[in-house]
Order: structure tokens, then C-alpha cells, then sequence
């Protein structure tokens, strides 16, 4: 089932991310590397791996703070890995790896900004 991605056919006929949204993803992901410093956005992120992921319906679980990405065995899923490994979405949220191509994350929700009181 090349090309198959969220329901969209991506660029490359065979399923892979392309260069472009291997560049999005690192401006997503924090990701630490190429002289380029990127910010994290988890909800920009989450959109993106289920747009580029191959087969993001068995290779995604989110419940909760829990993630687990799947790579299916897909070569183009192991290179989204790739760049995730070296960015800070890992370094803050890696829990384990599991031999078979299993990566457990815990996402804690997002902080709700509170105004202060300065007067008292």
C-alpha cells in the first residue's frame, strides 16, 4: 500500500516522506541539529506524523499522555524516527524503545497559562 499517509497519496509514489516534509518536521520537533535552531510544537507535530507516517492507523497510539509510534517494518517510518531521535521532542518525552521497531513517548498535557494577581 505505497503512498498511503492519512488518506493522502504523498509526493514519492513509493510511501516515503519527502525532502520538504522531513524539513517540516524538523521545524515541528525541535529538532537539535543543522545549525538550525527550531522550536517544538507538539500540536503542529502530531498533525504532521499523521500526514506523513505510512500507515498512521496501526503505526499511531495516542491516549492520553501516552504515544507509541509503530514503524510497520517501513523504512520511511524508520527515518521519521531518525530525526525525531535528535530533536528535543525526544529528549523531553522518549520513554523506551522496544526491539521491532516500538517507541513509547509520554506527552504531558499542555500547561494552562494563568494571569497573575498582582495585587495581592
Amino acid at each position: 500500500m505505497p503512498g498511503m499517509s492519512g488518506g493522502v497519496d504523498m509526493p514519492d509514489i513509493h510511501g516515503y516522506p519527502t525532502a520538504e516534509e522531513i524539513e517540516a518536521l524538523k521545524s515541528y520537533c525541535g529538532h537539535l541539529g543543522d545549525d538550525k535552531r527550531t522550536d517544538l510544537d507538539i500540536d503542529k507535530l502530531m498533525e504532521h506524523l499523521q500526514k506523513i507516517w505510512w500507515m498512521p492507523e496501526y503505526g499511531i497510539e495516542r491516549k492520553g499522555k501516552r504515544l507509541v509510534l509503530h514503524t510497520c517494518g517501513w523504512s520511511g517510518n524508520e527515518e521519521i524516527i531518525s530525526v525525531l531521535e535528535h530533536s528535543l521532542f525526544w529528549v523531553l518525552f522518549w520513554k523506551k524503545s522496544v526491539r521491532g521497531g516500538h517507541y513509547y513517548f509520554e506527552i504531558p498535557g499542555h500547561p494552562v497559562k494563568k494571569k497573575r494577581n498582582r495585587e495581592g
